[in-house]
């Protein structure tokens, strides 16, 4: 199959081997081996594959935002716990799920640096969703305000392409 596996990108061998990791196989993408942009009858594929890809990364990304405020509620509880049974119990199943965090957000071969705009605004909703409900703590205005520019921030992130 022609695509990605040609050399079709720009850069180095580097780039694409890394794109190859990151997207699979070209053609599925649209791109044609003559060309770096993609084939306009692959077109509907590329938008359909592109938002794919983007959904199963908001996905894994979701998980891994629940997972890391999740394990870390978990062990704050276990700090706090009355006995300590309850104790090494809950900072141990904790340091699981915080385990369990850092397979989900490690295992996939993406540009994680490129996604960190997602992911600290996952990671603020998803805390402070279990910082309201487990822990009965409502945000305050500060952490509102503040939190709406982390989501902005994302936003800007994800979305604010450059040349």
């Amino acid at each position: 199959m022609q695509g990605l596996h040609s050399g079709s990108l720009p850069g180095s061998g580097r780039e694409q081997f890394l794109a190859r990791r990151r997207f699979g196989d070209g053609a599925k993408l649209g791109y044609s081996s003559a060309s770096a942009a993609p084939a306009q009858a692959g077109a509907a594929t590329t938008n359909l594959g592109a938002a794919m890809s983007n959904l199963v990364a908001f996905v894994i990304l979701a998980l891994a935002a629940l997972l890391e405020a999740g394990g870390d509620a978990v062990v704050r509880g276990g700090i706090h716990a009355s006995s300590l049974a309850q104790r090494v119990a809950m900072v141990v199943l904790g340091g699981l799920i915080l385990t369990a965090y850092g397979v989900v957000v490690n295992t996939p071969s993406w540009d994680f640096g490129r996604l960190l705009g997602v992911y600290v605004t996952l990671f603020f909703l998803a805390a402070q969703a279990i910082n309201a409900t487990v822990f009965k703590v409502p945000p305050s205005a500060p952490i509102l305000a503040g939190g709406a520019l982390i989501v902005a921030g994302g936003l800007l992130m994800t979305f604010w392409r450059t040349a």
